[in-house]
């Protein structure tokens, strides 16, 4: 499978897309789409009046650049003009990814069936082939698209064009800003593998209990207690399956972190702290010194939905995280013990902007680890460049992702559209189109959902122990 020949069959499939289906309520757009429809209305007139919040202007870029480019071209300023901006945005967003994509590619020298690979693994998506054209007033394209950058800085020590890409990202996602700065700043230092057998330690355990009380006491704060005894019944049982997935993760990670807190403690000087939050404190004020008032935005309010919203069912993020971004998540967890290897090799910063991620990936909603998802990718495919890739399981996986997709899939069937003016999640119309994210899949689709992941689990390992290490 020729690049030319993965990049055309994408391409088509995207430009398929494009006039394609889209929100069938508001003109194209739901959710907070709303407000950002509104940005690249008037934006101009509005950040004069000093009227967007702190949260507001860390998702602002993409919609106020439509809107600069509609005043400067005399364009209307209309929802339906706007739509397809926004889709022709995305677009370049997207071309850029690519571009990205490949640098990478040429930078860890991958070529062939592992560069195939790789593509598929990336871009063969829910996430890229039906929802950014379906909702196009998101900032999940240009939040992706600058995270390759990211990465691709990152491992060509291009110091500048990181943080300049990280300045850009703190417009499109409140994410963005600190991994530039944990990969830019912080040590590069290799933390400590075991080179022989893990021996047994308490702290996994330990991490896991502390867990477990910090999740406790965040569900008593947020009213868990007081929900009916199915609904407590059905949290406990999502938190002990958590529990023991977590234990799992943490007992097949080859890192010894006695040791590499040492490292860590000498090579993470005052000076690199010093710069890391004298970074985000200066971004962070000037934001705050363009917002205007901010009594509507609060850090509890917000930790209170982000702990709300976990625990519906057990392991509900993993079903999500498959319905949006396709075999790369299952594949993670295949190859688990490679990838934390890599990512200790990576250094200090990429290792903590990873531990970010394994904490905000437990979030059902995929949208909120779109800007890690180039961090996984990198651990990942360095984990994997240590066997020899088959043509054969590229095609496989291929196809696989493109099932998963589901972009042939019509949307818009009748009662999606009362569906989304009633707010209504469940039943067949809506679950159409909800089924792709975790925090909005009814119990029956879940379940279903979390037996194809075990099953392609079971696949995937197989196909591994198949490989023939090079």
């Amino acid at each position: 499978m020729p690049r030319i020949l993965l990049i055309t069959l994408f391409f088509i499939i995207v430009l398929f897309q494009i006039p394609g289906e889209k929100v069938p309520v508001n003109e194209g757009t739901y959710g907070h789409g709303l407000f950002f429809r509104q940005v690249a209305i008037e934006f101009v007139d509005v950040i004069d009046k000093d009227s967007y919040n702190i949260w507001q202007l860390q998702h602002i870029f993409p919609f106020a650049l439509v809107h600069m480019v509609y005043v400067i071209f005399g364009l209307e300023l209309e929802p339906e003009s706007l739509l397809s901006g926004m889709v022709i945005l995305n677009f370049i967003f997207l071309g850029l990814a690519v571009f990205w994509f490949f640098r990478i590619m040429k930078k860890l020298h991958f070529e062939g069936a592992m560069e195939a690979l790789a593509f598929v693994l990336l871009f063969f998506n829910f996430f890229l082939l039906k929802e950014v054209w379906y909702n196009p007033f998101s900032t999940d394209m240009a939040a992706f698209c600058l995270g390759l950058a990211q990465v691709n800085y990152f491992i060509r020590y291009e110091k500048n064009k990181l943080f300049l890409s990280s300045f850009v990202g703190a417009f499109v996602s409140p994410f963005l800003l600190p991994i530039g700065l944990l990969l830019m700043v912080l040590p590069g230092d290799k933390l400590v593998i075991y080179e022989e057998e893990k021996p047994n330690s308490i702290i996994s355990f330990a991490i896991v209990v502390f867990f477990a009380v910090l999740m406790l006491v965040l569900a008593y704060v947020t009213g868990r207690f007081e929900a009916s005894w199915l609904l407590f019944l059905g949290f406990m049982v999502s938190l002990i399956t958590l529990l023991v997935f977590l234990y799992w993760v943490g007992r097949s990670s080859p890192i010894n972190w006695s040791e590499s807190w040492k490292i860590i403690g000498k090579k993470l000087h005052k000076e690199r702290i010093l710069i890391f939050f004298g970074g985000l404190f200066v971004v962070s004020l000037l934001l705050w010194l363009l917002s205007g008032s901010n009594s509507n935005v609060s850090l509890v309010q917000l930790t209170q939905a982000f702990v709300g919203a976990l625990f519906r069912f057990p392991l509900d993020f993993l079903a999500g995280h498959l319905m949006f971004f396709g075999l790369i998540i299952p594949l993670s967890l295949v190859f688990l013990y490679r990838v934390l290897k890599e990512t200790a090799l990576l250094g200090i910063g990429f290792t903590l902007a990873m531990v970010i991620l394994a904490v905000f990936a437990l979030h059902p909603n995929s949208g909120t680890i779109v800007p890690f998802l180039p961090l996984l990718f990198l651990g990942l495919m360095k984990a994997i460049r240590r066997y020899r890739v088959l043509w054969k399981d590229v095609w496989k996986i291929g196809i696989l992702n493109l099932i998963l997709s589901m972009f042939w899939v019509r949307l818009n069937v009748p009662g999606l559209e009362e569906a989304f003016e009633k707010g209504e999640r469940g039943g067949f119309p809506a679950q159409r189109y909800w089924m792709h994210f975790g925090d909005a899949q009814d119990l029956g689709v879940m379940v279903v959902v979390l037996g194809i992941f075990i099953g392609l689990l079971w696949l995937l390992e197989k196909g591994r122990r198949r490989y023939v290490r090079s």
